[in-house]
């Protein structure tokens, strides 16, 4: 193989720093490289490009040394972005191999030092599959890709996939799984997993908000790209990245499809992580998932799965393999230091099924194409594709408060009260709105003299807060307001029955509410 890089020395002591030295060629739809085994390429060419950004709303470094002196390099978090694109097959492009992956060769200087970190940690993780071999390191570096670096884009709009690498992985640990799915019409695009100050995320909630976070300026960015159709993004994740991917999805409601390659939230250690992590709402949890798991592992646990129905779960459960045949590195290694064709094959196989599925599971939810058509519904385990498929219909979801809200504000309260009612019976206890957005709906309500919704909204609030003395005085106000003294009596009582025990009011509330209660009776009796 010939040797595009020279290694040399630099003052961050990389452990390999490559220049590359490409000669321009034609892109080629089907010019696909070794590492993609028999992954059939899709109809368009693969683009590559990469660029720096800071998020100006996060530091990745102190303002300040120890002694107190400003730093005079820049503090604002570094966010280098890999994103592969469907490109036309009629222009020149430069040749690109896998060391631009690993070490994305910046514009902006500046990043070179944390680049040069990360190279390292690519370095690291790939090199256990290489017979700790620095020879076969350099030759997975010098190994031909297919993507074409800054190739012309393709005209057309196309969905987009963000990616969530594992907290430690390399972001090229899925490389061929991103040329794969731009080959056929999607846009992926991903930045590299860093700590909040640190090169590595840490297992913790601090470390998966950050990852979470760099994932979302990634997709804000690319909000903007010229291809990038925005009615339909989707997620993809492995590891760790496969529970940041879920976990977003529950704050990014618009996204349309998650797919999680080993995602922890199938193991104990990350139902954990992920159940006590701020935004956990099973409720948002609506978009379809793919989830590709480890049958036989020693911490498989199915609950938080199982407990995600309003969502539609296309579940993969993997036997005989390893965790870390979710990536490329396996087949990589395996290719380059494996003189067992039989374990290549069997290993490249898997990889190519995987991502076949997971295009075809981006093909469904973010295209439209029908299930039934896709090849894993039907597929039975065999020797290279150990896996049992299970489909796990999503019930029907509440709506979210805004939701429900807007519909009482469009004349729509008889369908609110209906879900509302219906609510009560088949999940008892479950409220999904909050008292004071319902507290203030109701008054203005009364606002518009539309008394009698005022007061259904006011009695659905008691009903949801029943030991809330505020919500039974704003009753009252309601039932005064369309002259019906009885229950408005009922309400003020409640409230002297409730206020004692009621612990969200302070004390100049408390008095208030006492002394209107106790007003209102003595009138209303009289």
């Amino acid at each position: 193989m010939s040797v595009r890089y020279r290694t040399k020395q630099t003052i961050y002591q990389v452990i390999f720093t490559l220049v590359l030295l490409s000669l321009p060629i034609r892109a080629a739809v089907g010019a696909a490289s070794p590492l993609w085994g028999e992954l059939e390429p899709g109809p368009y060419a693969v683009g590559f490009e990469n660029v720096e950004k800071y998020d100006y709303s996060r530091v990745y470094r102190d303002k300040y040394d120890y002694d107190g002196n400003i730093r005079s390099e820049e503090v604002a978090r570094p966010i280098q972005i890999y994103i592969w694109y469907p490109a036309s097959a009629e222009a020149e492009t430069p040749s690109m191999v896998y060391g631009e992956y690993a070490f994305a060769a910046p514009e902006d200087n500046r990043f070179y030092p944390l680049l040069a970190g990360l190279q390292g940690r690519e370095a690291g993780y790939a090199i256990p599959f290489l017979a700790q071999s620095r020879g076969l390191l350099q030759d997975l570096m010098n190994m031909n890709v297919t993507a074409f670096k800054d190739a012309p884009r393709e005209q057309g709009e196309f969905p987009l996939i963000i990616y969530h690498p594992d907290a430690i992985g390399g972001i090229s640990q899925n490389a061929v799984l991103c040329e794969y799915l731009a080959s056929y019409g999607f846009i992926v695009a991903t930045s590299h997993a860093l700590g909040a100050q640190t090169l590595n995320a840490g297992m913790d909630a601090v470390g998966l908000e950050t990852m979470i976070r760099d994932r979302e300026f990634v997709y804000g960015h690319m909000r903007d790209y010229p291809q990038v159709d925005n009615n339909k993004p989707g997620l993809l994740g492995v590891g760790t990245g496969g529970l940041s991917a879920l976990l977003m999805q529950m704050r990014n409601t618009d996204i349309e499809a998650v797919a999680a390659l080993d995602g922890i939230f199938t193991y104990n250690y990350g139902i954990r992580l992920g159940t006590e992590f701020a935004n956990y709402s099973v409720a948002r949890a609506d978009a379809p998932i793919l989830q590709m798991y480890i049958a036989d592992h020693d911490s498989l646990d199915l609950s938080l799965v199982d407990s995600l129905r309003f969502s539609r779960r296309l579940l993969f459960a993997v036997s005989e393999r390893d965790r870390n045949d979710f990536t490329l590195y396996p087949f990589a290694g395996a290719l380059l230091a494996d003189t067992s064709a039989e374990r290549v094959r069997s290993i490249e196989a898997f990889y190519g099924r995987l991502c076949e599925t997971v295009r075809e599971f981006f093909e469904v939810f973010l295209k439209g194409d029908d299930l039934e058509s896709k090849a894993f519904v039907s597929s039975a385990p065999d020797t290279f594709w150990p896996v049992t498929y299970s489909l796990k219909e999503g019930e029907i979801p509440p709506p979210t408060e805004r939701q429900f809200v807007e519909m009482i504000q469009e004349d729509k309260i008889e369908r609110a009260i209906e879900i509302y009612e219906q609510l009560k019976k088949t999940r008892p206890g479950y409220v999904f709105f909050q008292e004071a957005t319902m507290n203030g709906l109701g008054y203005q309500l009364l606002q518009q003299n539309r008394l009698g919704e005022a007061r259904m909204i006011f009695r659905m609030n008691t009903e949801a807060f029943p030991n809330s003395a505020n919500v039974w005085d704003s009753y009252a106000d309601a039932c005064l307001a369309s002259g019906d003294t009885e229950t408005a009596i009922t309400c003020y009582q409640k409230v002297l029955e409730v206020l004692p025990s009621d612990s969200a009011v302070g004390p100049q509330v408390r008095e208030i509410l006492q002394n209107n209660a106790t007003q209102g009776l003595e009138q209303l009796q009289q």
